[in-house]
């Protein structure tokens, strides 16, 4: 849903800056990939790596040890105990 919303923004953006928007045609003065419906998939993918960086960084401070060194383990370990110890089990295994 994001990617659509934010695609759309750029779509009409880029018909203003890239394109003609006076054109009855303007959806083909402007480059193939910010056309709809290209434009959803980097504008989507660019979105969520956005939001998977800000919450990884939100994990990884709140995770370490003041120090900025991070818990030793396996990454799973903290997020839960039962967790942990259910990928530490299927770990020792292999």
């Amino acid at each position: 849903m994001p990617g659509m919303i934010l695609g759309d923004k750029i779509y009409e953006v880029s018909i203003l800056f890239f394109g003609d928007p006076s054109s009855p045609q303007a959806h083909f003065s402007i480059p193939w990939l910010l056309r709809i419906p290209q434009v959803y998939v980097p504008v989507s993918v660019f979105f969520w790596v956005i939001v998977g960086l800000l919450i990884q960084t939100i994990y990884n401070r709140s995770y370490s040890d003041g120090r900025g060194s991070k818990q030793i383990g396996y990454p799973c370990t903290s997020m839960s105990p039962v967790v942990g110890s259910l990928f530490n089990a299927f770990m020792s295994s292999y």
